[in-house]
């Protein structure tokens, strides 16, 4: 680039510097939201998947044919 070529990036710059350091301030701040929302959510998931297994959750899961009625429930019920 030829030096009056600079000369003009250099003005143009400094007759829009506030815009470019506000617009820089809003692209940190964006990307320190962004950041902070993923991490919570990775920590989130984590712990939360941590605290399922803890629960010793069921191992097994029933299928029946028919439903089963209410006295049949209370039957199932009783033997355990």
């Amino acid at each position: 680039m030829t030096a009056i070529l600079w000369v003009k990036l250099a003005r143009d710059l400094r007759a829009v510097w506030p815009r470019l350091a506000l617009m820089v301030v809003a692209i940190a701040v964006s990307l320190a939201a962004f950041g902070s929302v993923l991490f919570a959510w990775s920590a989130s998931k984590r712990e939360t998947t941590a605290a399922y297994a803890s629960t010793e959750p069921a191992s097994a899961t029933i299928l029946l044919d028919a439903p089963a009625d209410a006295a049949r429930l209370r039957q199932v019920a009783d033997a355990a």
